[in-house]
């Protein structure tokens, strides 16, 4: 019989992601056979792909991917509490992004003001649980997306206004991290520097490819 070898799902972004979890296992589920695994961590952004320009939907979609590969099945349930924190910084730091959300086994934690910020999300989860109590289908709970945001958006010139020659340089990296062509990239701030020159004697910079 033949089989069909499925491409390999790229790693998680460790320094980009908007979100990122620890899952922490509980020690007594004898499925958790391994004692040196305390946690497992995951990431919302996978490494040379672009994430969703709607973080709360992004925020959404990675919440039903954990209860789908059920981690937030009833107990007894091999996962203590599941920890998502939000990006505060430039790059990923435990010890300065906040826990927009604690979910637990039966239930979930925010903070008030989180709650206040993300109705959207807040009733999501609520539904979800509800799901999760009752044994429904949970794969119809997201919210309707909104029109969804054309890649070409990106390298509109227009909607870019960059403080400074190196601002420009680093959104340009980051996008070839993100897997957008060099070449486009690099088209792109070749028009920028044409239409919206800087002031300033800053050379010009070599792109990584």
């Amino acid at each position: 019989m033949k089989t069909e070898n499925k491409a390999a799902q790229p790693p998680g972004d460790k320094i980009y992601s908007t979100y990122w979890w620890e899952i922490v296992l509980d020690h007594a589920h004898p499925r958790n056979y391994n004692p040196n695994v305390k946690q497992l961590t995951g990431y919302s952004k996978l490494q040379g792909h672009d994430e969703m320009k709607d973080k709360e939907m992004l925020l959404m979609k990675r919440i039903l991917m954990l209860a789908t590969n059920g981690y937030l099945d009833a107990a007894p349930n091999r996962v203590k509490y599941i920890a998502i924190y939000k990006r505060g910084g430039t790059l990923i730091l435990k010890n300065q992004d906040d826990i927009i959300c604690t979910l637990l086994p039966r239930d979930f934690e925010m903070r008030i003001a989180d709650v206040g910020k993300h109705p959207k999300v807040v009733k999501f989860l609520k539904d979800l649980y509800d799901h999760l109590k009752t044994g429904k289908n949970i794969q119809n709970l997201l919210p309707k997306e909104q029109e969804k945001f054309s890649k070409d958006e990106y390298f509109d010139i227009t909607r870019y206004n960059f403080p400074s020659q190196s601002h420009l340089y680093l959104w340009a990296e980051r996008k070839i991290q993100d897997g957008h062509s060099f070449l486009q990239v690099q088209s792109f701030v070749a028009k920028y520097l044409e239409r919206k020159p800087f002031m300033t004697n800053e050379p010009i910079k070599q792109l990584p490819k």
